[in-house]
């Protein structure tokens, strides 16, 4: 994808291998899978990072990279076992091309749960960041314009992970709370499962030439990649106050990681462990006919050399309004009542 091309589809398929019989009744929650839901999004996601270097050419030791924001539209729908998401670019880039550059995107997405475990596939690609305040050590920058704009730099993460709830209770389908919602308080602990391909790249090195060390081969890398995997604990809690619902879940834990950089075409891989951390917020006003949720998504990602870090920081965030129509059966929520 050109730089000059602002692209943003994502495309959410849900719930493809669910069991389409009924769901059973349960107090800790509702489904309402026989209902239409129609909803629209509007936010927005970003994934910023920053490289922590050795070099005897400087004493600059951090550079911060960062996207081009822009606005995200989004339109869905879900019936039963299917459930799909369409997005696009409502703008294009948000802060000035001139001092940030411009940024491409492309975000694909699908996610299904499988008896007590949920999952979730995303791929990203972005392209086009600048370096803040690279005045400091590019002398052609001044004044207003402090940022370097590296056209070319992009960020790639791709990534399956799976959760298990210990609490059968604990669902991420009301969670989310697009097709039901939680009728009271819920705590688990859980696993996340993951496996990640993830890095960044430039057709020129990764920081710039003048930062460059011949002594350190790591900063004259134009490559910089890992894939890693593991099983990441945490804790999810869910509650309901009248028809306000709020629910989030934080996790913490190391993985396996086997890293590469590349320099002057010559691959260097290294094998250890890297932390990993995640957060989720959702909250918003649920009732059986409609519904208006505000979600937050933060995930870190990171690779780690002697005298070369690498830090990648993911986060949505997504305010979320919809209806349910055509109720051909009694939900959840009123058998209980009987």
């Amino acid at each position: 994808m050109r730089n000059n091309i602002t692209f943003f589809f994502c495309c959410v398929i849900t719930s493809l291998f669910c069991q389409k019989k009924a769901e059973p009744i349960n107090d800790a929650y509702t489904l309402f899978k026989d209902k239409i839901v129609l909803y629209s999004d509007l936010g927005f996601s970003t994934s910023p990072y920053s490289i922590h270097f050795k070099s005897s050419n400087t004493t600059i030791d951090k550079l911060k990279y960062r996207n081009n924001l822009g606005v995200v539209m989004g339109f869905g729908g879900s019936y039963k076992w299917f459930a799909v998401r369409l997005a696009f670019a409502l703008t294009r880039n948000l802060k000035p091309v001139s001092k940030f550059g411009e940024t491409s995107y492309i975000d694909l997405g699908l996610d299904f749960p499988i008896k007590k475990m949920y999952f979730e596939f995303d791929f990203r690609n972005y392209k086009g960041y600048s370096i803040k305040n690279a005045d400091i050590f590019n002398p052609n920058l001044g004044g207003d314009n402090t940022n370097e704009i590296r056209a070319n730099a992009n960020t790639l993460s791709i990534a399956l992970n799976g959760w298990y709830f210990h609490n059968k209770d604990f669902k991420m389908q009301p969670m989310k709370g697009k097709v039901g919602h939680f009728n009271r308080q819920v705590i688990t602990w859980y696993l996340k499962n993951t496996i990640n391909v993830q890095g960044i790249g430039d057709v020129e090195s990764i920081i710039p030439i003048e930062l460059t060390d011949s002594l350190n081969s790591k900063t004259k890398s134009t490559t910089i990649s890992a894939f890693d995997f593991g099983s990441i604990p945490g804790i999810g809690y869910a509650n309901r106050y009248k028809n306000w619902q709020y629910a989030g879940m934080f996790g913490f834990g190391p993985v396996i990681q086997s890293k590469f950089y590349i320099e002057n075409e010559n691959t260097r891989g290294f094998l250890g462990l890297a932390p990993r951390y995640d957060l989720r917020l959702i909250a918003g006003y649920n009732v059986p006919k409609w519904f208006v949720m505000i979600s937050t998504e933060f995930d870190n990602k990171s690779i780690l050399f002697n005298d070369l870090k690498y830090r990648n920081y993911n986060y949505t965030v997504r305010l979320l309004a919809g209806i349910r129509l055509n109720k051909k059966e009694k939900s959840n929520e009123k058998k209980r009542k009987k």
